[in-house]
């Protein structure tokens, strides 16, 4: 005895796979052309008069410095700097046990 329900509920579930399958091939994802050069990180030109306290030290990274102004407000803000006497007064901006 046949069970056409059963019959077609395997056409269809191969259709589906057959259609899936095809737009995998078709629409796969490719580079784009003009994409843009990867971030080399930020920008490490910042100076000290920008920053106010509460100051936190994020680390340092191929020279270049890192800390978070206004450190826990809604005005913070990340400045990162390569120049030493700019890091030096970043420093002095840290709380007394963080120096």
């Amino acid at each position: 005895m046949k069970r056409p329900h059963l019959t077609s509920a395997v056409r269809v579930l191969g259709s589906l796979l057959m259609l899936l399958l095809f737009l995998a091939v078709v629409y796969r994802p490719q580079a784009r052309a003009n994409a843009s050069p990867p971030d080399d990180g930020p920008k490490c030109d910042d100076v000290v008069a920008s920053c106010k306290s509460p100051v936190k030290y994020l680390g340092e990274s191929r020279g270049c410095s890192c800390f978070a102004c206004e450190y826990g407000t809604s005005k913070q803000k990340i400045l990162c700097t390569n120049n030493e006497d700019e890091k030096n007064k970043f420093r002095a901006l840290l709380p007394k046990a963080r120096r």
